[in-house]
């Protein structure tokens, strides 16, 4: 199958997107699948090896051991986009065109109705969309605006997947709003891959004396998790350190460290910043607890969500994962099985729980082997290739 991917980023332009559309391509190229995608223009690396098709003024790249062909073509989405669309789509001639889908990615205020326009005009069959995210969620603000927003958000995701022959999202919420038989299930795997160090974890739930160590990812909701590991430490005699992993803004990074500082647990905080993926490996196999930050609000709107590759990359290294079930949590997520679910977001809940936990190896140990169980059936990059292939097989054959 040739499938065009197009992604609002690519590497090295640092990108959530981008990264789920290099690892999932990757996979693809291994089965066999020829791969293309076309991105937003970018400083490529000085050594890629760049072809150009003089009649239709296009210039691609070939990298990744050659298996993969990158379009670094538009310079505006709303401008260039259906242009290079057309241009490619002569040049490439593929099965199945994929847009990644967000809508602030591809328009700064969030509503890219030109994308509509766009595939409306190549007159194309073969369209897929995944829904990395549909809508900002409005009640975020309580502002008016927001919810005409969200309205519009909506109405454009609406518009595109009925252009589509099939769509994907990871979550159940995004599925309700479709409500169509076209919008299929496809989870988002790890944004870290690297070696796991197998076998560090079952060691470490065990062995008493070690610190116990708890990691995330991101910048939200510090001043929360910083406030229940205060109670941790003033209730408990384990010791133990949190590491805080993510490329954090110079601002937050000054707020986090006010507030450890001010809560006097200065010894049990690391503060790590952007970290290669052999490192963070490193850390993840010698860590006994993820601590998600998707919090949920008196209305059980939010919490822990398999559309984040960080939460992928937890289950991917077996961590156990504190976490909250709300109204993006997927079905999937069990809680003792392969996930331990927090009743709320206080301080007070959290820091009961990491204690808990923390006095409960055997626990811990289970946690572990169902988040494995949980990665490799759902999570892994292969499993999500396999997926993605045998639905859009289904669906071209129907269509024949």
């Amino acid at each position: 199958m040739r499938i065009l991917f197009v992604s609002p980023a690519y590497p090295p332009i640092k990108n959530a997107i981008g990264e789920y559309v290099r690892w999932l391509a990757l996979e693809l190229s291994k089965n066999n699948h020829e791969v293309a995608i076309l991105t937003i223009n970018s400083n490529h690396r000085c050594d890629d090896v760049k072809f150009r098709n003089r009649d239709l003024d296009l210039e691609h790249i070939k990298y990744e051991d050659n298996r993969i062909d990158i379009f670094p073509c538009v310079k505006n989405w709303k401008i260039d986009f259906q242009n290079y669309l057309i241009k490619v789509r002569a040049y490439y001639k593929p099965d199945v065109i994929s847009l990644q889908y967000e809508p602030y990615s591809y328009a700064s205020k969030g509503l890219p109705f030109f994308l509509v326009k766009s595939f409306k005009n190549i007159f194309y069959q073969e369209i897929t969309i995944t829904f990395h995210e549909v809508y900002a969620r409005d009640y975020l603000w309580g502002n008016k605006f927001y919810y005409i927003l969200y309205f519009l958000q909506t109405k454009i995701a609406k518009k595109l997947c009925q252009l589509s022959f099939v769509c994907f999202t990871a979550l159940d919420l995004y599925m309700k709003v479709f409500q169509n038989d076209k919008i299929k299930k496809l989870y988002v795997g790890s944004n870290i891959q690297a070696e796991v160090i197998q076998g560090s974890q079952q060691s470490s739930f065990f062995e008493s004396e070690k610190i116990f160590k708890l990691v995330s990812f991101g910048i939200k909701n510090y001043d929360i998790i910083l406030q229940s590991l205060k109670l941790v430490k003033n209730k408990t005699h384990i010791p133990f350190e949190y590491h805080i992993v993510g490329d954090l803004p110079t601002a937050v990074i000054k707020k986090v460290v006010q507030n450890i500082e001010t809560l006097q647990i200065n010894e049990n905080v690391w503060i790590h910043g952007f970290m290669e993926a052999d490192e963070i490996s490193k850390l993840f196999s010698q860590s006994h607890l993820f601590i998600d930050n998707n919090y949920v609000d008196n209305h059980k709107r939010g919490g822990t969500t398999l559309k984040s590759g960080s939460v992928a990359a937890a289950f991917q290294y077996g961590l156990p994962v504190l976490g909250y079930k709300g109204d993006m949590t997927d079905g999937i997520l069990n809680h003792k099985k392969n996930i331990w679910f927090c009743n709320s977001s206080t301080p007070a809940e959290i820091s009961q729980e990491i204690q808990f936990l923390m006095h409960k190896p055997d626990l811990l140990f289970n946690l572990h082997l169902g988040s494995n169980e949980l990665y490799n059936t759902y999570l892994s990059w292969p499993a999500i290739a396999k997926t993605f292939t045998a639905i859009l097989s289904e669906r071209i054959k129907e269509n024949c």
